[in-house]
């Protein structure tokens, strides 16, 4: 039905059309539809949880939490009509693409894709083998470096302490 070469961009299309779906699906069944929502039931449910006329900073964020969710809710289901008209487009789009997909391409095209970007990441190889070795010699003149640098403190310490002692005497 689908030409093998386009198997993963339908099944996973195909996987976020039907994860959208589910999602409203069980977003409607567990809340309902916002619009069918009375004004009662919103407050109902404000003074059920605490919200209504509530001035600590607990109920101005449940209160405002409420607010963003219900600015998510109808953004989400202007997307979703958004979604519906973006899947006829992609639909006839892809129609259209297939028409023109030309029926004398090699059939190894993918492997000769993989393979050329096989021979890239081969030579990028010795640069990032260089670079690596480049980060490990500035590490360990770090390390160096911080270990000179807590002798020489150690030294300080014990000469402040010589000092003080002398003075105390």
């Amino acid at each position: 039905m689908v030409p093998v070469h386009h198997h993963a961009l339908v099944v996973n299309t195909l996987n976020v059309f039907w994860s959208a779906f589910l999602s409203l699906l069980y977003h409607y069944r567990d809340y309902g539809d916002a619009s069918t929502r009375s004004e009662a039931q919103l407050t109902t449910h404000d003074a059920d949880h605490g919200i209504s006329g509530d001035t600590s900073m607990v109920g101005q964020l449940s209160s405002y939490g409420g607010m963003m969710l219900r600015r998510i809710h109808e953004r989400g289901a202007t997307a979703a009509v958004a979604l519906g008209d973006l899947s006829a487009r992609s639909g006839s789009a892809l129609s259209a693409a297939r028409a023109d997909w030309n029926r004398t391409a090699p059939t190894d095209t993918l492997a000769v894709m993989q393979l050329s970007e096989l021979k890239r990441l081969q030579d990028d190889l010795p640069r990032l083998e260089k670079e690596n070795r480049e980060q490990q010699t500035r590490i360990d003149l770090m390390e160096r470096t911080v270990a000179a640098q807590a002798v020489h403190i150690q030294s300080l310490q014990e000469s402040a302490v010589v000092v003080t002692s002398s003075k105390s005497e």
